[in-house]
């Protein structure tokens, strides 16, 4: 595959290139997508695993894990008159 012309907002056109899309999932970050080689070995060696979508592995029946805290409001201080 070549590159292919595409059309700006402006109209001016520009080359489009074929960006890899390496889709990366951590167990406590979620998802995300690495677009280079080096990127994406950078990422592994963070915790970062590679997987494919819509195919399905012994992974993707495990809840995520939800490092938030739950916010709670504060009491509210009550103001005594006396």
């Amino acid at each position: 595959m070549g590159h292919y012309d595409l059309v700006s907002k402006t109209g001016a056109s520009a080359p489009a290139f074929n960006m890899p899309l390496i889709y990366m999932r951590h167990p406590v970050h979620g998802a995300k997508i690495a677009n280079l080689e080096m990127e994406a070995e950078y990422d592994e060696r963070s915790g970062w695993e590679r997987y494919t979508p819509g195919v399905e592995d012994e992974q993707d029946d495990a809840p995520p894990v939800n490092t938030l805290g739950r916010r709670r409001r504060k009491e509210p201080e009550h103001v005594h008159s006396g």
